[in-house]
């Protein structure tokens, strides 16, 4: 057989492959998911880390939202109830948005101002309540749980018993993750 009709025949899969693809839809759509199915062999189906990528970014908000909480408490503490509905309400934005790290500013100011306020009560509740919401991600908890640990390591907190309570919710939280 001569290399010339060896060659030719190759050339003619290679065309028929690609008049296929144009008959599909496009060389672009095929290059689309050939770069899809590369993103999730390397990065897997939610991202890199195992975690779900951030579909919209919700930084400028919590930037706003936060120092808000802050001023509404730091005015009256007794208003730390509005403040968290406040951040709770960001909470579900962020975390439905899938903005790991704009949840996690939020879990943590939380925490933050219930510490600044001394409810201990709160603080527990909503360390537990946050960490069970439905798809939550496990980086912004661990963000609030890295919080309220410094608490206990600092000995910021003002009894036994209160930095016993918190090392049982902070267990719980573990143990449920």
């Amino acid at each position: 057989m001569p290399p010339a009709a060896s060659n030719g025949g190759s050339n003619a899969q290679e065309d028929k492959k690609k008049s296929g693809r144009g008959k599909k839809g496009g060389d672009k759509s095929q290059e689309d998911i050939d770069a899809k199915i590369s993103e999730i062999i390397v990065e897997g189906p939610t991202g890199a880390g195992g975690q779900v990528k951030m579909e919209v970014d919700y930084s400028e908000t919590v930037a706003k939202k936060i120092p808000e909480a802050r001023a509404l408490v730091q005015a009256d503490k007794s208003k730390l109830p509005e403040a968290l509905e406040v951040l709770t309400s960001l909470e579900k934005q962020t975390r439905s948005g899938g903005d790991a790290h704009s949840t996690g500013k939020v879990l943590v100011a939380v925490a933050q101002l219930c510490f600044e306020c001394g409810d201990w009560r709160a603080l527990n509740e909503n360390v537990i309540t946050l960490s069970k919401k439905r798809s939550q991600l496990k980086a912004a908890v661990a963000k609030m749980v890295q919080q309220c640990y410094e608490y206990v390591k600092e000995g910021k907190l003002p009894s036994r018993k209160v930095e016993l309570e918190l090392i049982e919710t902070l267990r719980q939280v573990r143990i449920q993750n």
